[in-house]
């Protein structure tokens, strides 16, 4: 819904709820993606917390910038994203996206629409769009520094799912449209047929190919194994991380 709120900008920024931006952070971060040269890069990352934050700004403990590098398969075989702190590195390429801040060109949105039929789905929502993003040819870097911190947990709030009871059953069939859309089930393994609908316009990308992409992000769908990558560098010659 809010992606629909873009007018013709030339950058789109998606972030979580509950967020502080820094001094100047606007003008910093499109001259770190300015200075990618790459026309089809995503700046991402999980912001730093709060309490992160106060001890950057009150401690002067430099933790560094998060670093999307890991993924650990959950209890319904889905993947769940992770990441870790790593220096500042202008250009360092990671393997996911972080719904969490995902700065880019706006015109991203016509390649890669969101997809409005998965609704409820929270754990495996990053991991797809991420590889649709991916194999329609688009390239992911962390941050070169922080540009906003995130309130996290907020254990004595109110969630979406204290008013949506239901939510289970909505995430159960976005899952399953999230398996066929990665080629993991197939068609007669959808229960729903609502949550097939449009599969071509919110499907996979022709640039690069889905294995190619588990081989980049290091996740092993068939094995239900993943590799870190936390630590390491992507040389895009050797198409390797190194």
């Amino acid at each position: 819904i809010c992606s629909h709120l873009w007018d013709g900008e030339e950058y789109f920024l998606q972030i979580d709820s509950h967020m502080k931006f820094f001094k100047d952070w606007d003008k910093n971060v499109i001259d770190n993606y300015v200075s990618l040269n790459d026309n089809r890069a995503i700046i991402t990352g999980y912001p730093l917390s709060y309490e992160q934050e106060k001890d950057i700004f009150e401690k002067n403990i430099n933790h560094g910038v998060p670093h999307m590098c890991n993924a650990k398969f959950d209890g319904t075989k889905i993947p769940m994203l992770y990441s870790e702190f790593r220096k500042e590195e202008n250009a360092a390429v990671v393997p996911y996206t972080a719904a969490g801040f995902f700065f880019t060109k706006g015109y991203m949105l016509f390649e890669v629409p969101y997809d409005p039929y998965l609704v409820h789905l929270f754990q495996g929502e990053e991991f797809l769009h991420s590889a649709r993003l991916w194999t329609h040819g688009w390239n992911f870097y962390m941050p070169k520094t922080n540009y906003c911190s995130h309130n996290y947990g907020r254990a004595d709030k109110k969630k979406s799912w204290n008013d949506h009871t239901s939510w289970r059953s909505h995430e159960d069939n976005a899952k399953l449209r999230m398996r066929y859309i990665l080629g993991l089930i197939q068609e007669k393994d959808v229960g729903d047929k609502n949550y097939i609908k449009y599969i071509d316009k919110f499907g996979l990308g022709k640039i690069r190919t889905f294995n190619e992409y588990q081989e980049f992000s290091g996740v092993n769908f068939k094995e239900q194994k993943t590799t870190s990558l936390c630590g390491k560098s992507y040389n895009f010659e050797t198409r390797k991380w190194e």
